[in-house]
């Protein structure tokens, strides 16, 4: 059950980050614009700072609930429509 938690969590903040940090150098793909579409409103998107994107980033997965982050797991991964 952890090591499932785990694999969940580290998949979303890679995610998460790898698009975050595409968006900062302008070169979104289109699964790029499709993942900042599910992140939340309140997020800031405009923050040129990689530190504070992070830390944007980890705030947001870390108050996700578990049937949250499973869910959005299972849609990055096909697993879910």
């Amino acid at each position: 059950k952890e090591i499932v938690g785990f694999k969940v969590i580290n998949e979303l903040l890679n995610i998460f980050t790898k698009t975050l940090l595409n968006n900062l150098n302008n070169s979104l793909s289109a699964y790029d614009n499709l993942v900042l579409n599910t992140l939340n409103q309140d997020l800031n998107l405009k923050e040129n700072r990689i530190y504070n994107l992070l830390l944007d980033v980890c705030q947001y997965v870390s108050q996700m609930s578990d049937s949250r982050a499973i869910l959005t797991y299972k849609k990055f991964n096909g697993n879910q429509f």
